[in-house]
């Protein structure tokens, strides 16, 4: 799936993923990866499942994405 996204989003090409990680205690994350036509990526990241951490919701601006073992890594992100 990260592949796919990377390559998409590489390639100028708007594309969509969201995945969903677990705590320790079990309780997921969910991620959402969305690339524009600009090379830029939004990355939100929800833990208000979490019933242990805080309960943020992050969303930055990447770029430079590359496949890693759990989602997606970038060379650079700013939090908006």
């Amino acid at each position: 799936m990260a592949r796919c996204f990377v390559d998409a989003a590489s390639a100028g090409h708007r594309a969509w993923l969201q995945v969903s990680w677990p705590t320790v205690e079990g309780d997921p994350i969910h991620v959402t990866y969305l690339s524009g036509d600009d090379g830029h990526i939004e990355v939100v990241t929800d833990s208000r499942a979490d019933g242990f951490g805080p309960k943020p919701v992050t969303t930055e601006d990447c770029q430079g994405p590359k496949p890693a073992r759990q989602g997606i890594e970038f060379t650079t992100c700013v939090k908006k």
